[in-house]
């Protein structure tokens, strides 16, 4: 009766053992599954993060291309538009000297064939100062506008001659404009005059006026009306 109680415990005590060998066996498992899902997970996040960065990078590379590209376009068109305005600026210098001085000279020798030689006198040195100012500034892509608004001033000194100088000139400058500090291209004024004289004063016999105005815009842009 001893001998099979205690085979009894015995056997209990195996099963018990076994239990917690089972126990421990799944609770290891369990712990060691938890582990690698977590493992896992933490690898999936790293490499989202990593493809997250490559992709903004990415982003940010073709913005930066873009905007490098944009840049350099409108670089090359305004190089390209500032050449074709110097260009069409050559063009106009050398059609308007031969014309310009031709009529200039013989309205200037009206004064002395009439033997007015006081009036002949003080034009033929505004006109020898106007033509030392268009020669220096031919050689110069941009002068100053202080400059550009004093060789249109003996412009129209010149052109009033065969008006009997009956055009009133005036030029209107704001006071936020540095004429001194800004540069314009060289006689890129004078068509306007000049088409302002012959279209619009020639056939007008009485209140011939021009107003040149320079002013800035709310963009910082000059303008001239």
């Amino acid at each position: 009766m001893a001998k099979e109680l205690e085979k009894s415990i015995n056997n209990e005590r195996d099963l018990n053992y076994i239990n917690d060998l089972v126990l421990k066996y799944e609770s290891d498992r369990k712990s060691n599954t938890i582990k690698a899902l977590a493992d896992e997970n933490e690898l999936v996040k790293t490499k989202l993060e990593k493809n997250k960065l490559a992709l903004l990078f990415g982003l940010l590379v073709i913005i930066l291309v873009s905007i490098l590209f944009t840049v350099y376009d409108r670089h090359k068109n305004l190089k390209q538009e500032k050449k074709i305005l110097t260009l069409e600026q050559d063009m106009l210098r050398s059609q308007m000297n031969p014309h310009f001085i031709f009529n200039s000279l013989n309205s200037i020798k009206l004064y002395i064939i009439n033997n007015e030689k006081e009036n002949a006198v003080y034009y033929l040195n505004k006109f020898a100062k106007l033509i030392r100012k268009i020669l220096a500034a031919s050689s110069e892509k941009e002068i100053p506008l202080s400059d550009e608004l004093d060789t249109m001033e003996l412009y129209m000194n010149i052109e009033n001659i065969r008006f009997s100088n009956a055009i009133e000139f005036k030029i209107l400058i704001d006071e936020n404009v540095n004429t001194h500090n800004i540069k314009v291209p060289s006689l890129i004024i004078q068509p306007f005059l000049e088409n302002a004289i012959w279209h619009g004063l020639s056939s007008k016999e009485e209140d011939k006026k021009i107003e040149l105005k320079v002013e800035k815009n709310k963009k910082s842009i000059l303008l001239f009306q």
